[in-house]
């Protein structure tokens, strides 16, 4: 378990007005994937894990697991949390292509779940530093 002195503390709300959950999350996980800011038009780097709906639902599934993360179906749950987050939504694409690229339909989008699915073994490394408080 990660102390609650060395680690940020997220409490937000469970879906539908649920209870408070409180989630206990290693300010060392990080990992980076490029996002258009549609406000100050330019891209940024994005950490998947300021989500707190992709933190809440990686500490439900390290719940699930209960610190047997090393099971297979283990990483196909936090793709699949991946993917629900960060999958085919706007706001989380951006256009790749050749630089000098007229023709905006020949340009490829690619999604936040994109580019983090070809790193979901070290998103499952850092994903087991996240746990709820409420089951210790």
């Amino acid at each position: 378990m990660i102390s609650a002195t060395k680690s940020s503390l997220v409490s937000f709300r469970e879906p539908y007005g649920g209870e408070k959950v409180e989630i206990v999350v290693n300010p060392e996980a990080r990992f980076y994937a490029l996002n258009y800011d549609w406000n100050n038009k330019r891209v940024q780097m994005f950490d998947i894990f300021e989500s707190s709906r992709f933190v809440y639902d990686v500490a439900n599934i390290n719940a699930k697991h209960n610190g047997r993360y090393y099971l297979p179906d283990y990483e196909e749950d936090i793709r699949i949390a991946l993917h629900s987050q960060f999958g085919h939504r706007r706001e989380y694409e951006i256009s790749v292509g050749d630089a000098f690229e007229d023709d905006v339909r020949k340009l490829e989008k690619w999604d936040i779940y994109k580019q983090c699915v070809s790193n979901l073994s070290v998103i499952a490394d850092l994903a087991r530093g996240i746990e709820r408080l409420d089951n210790e």
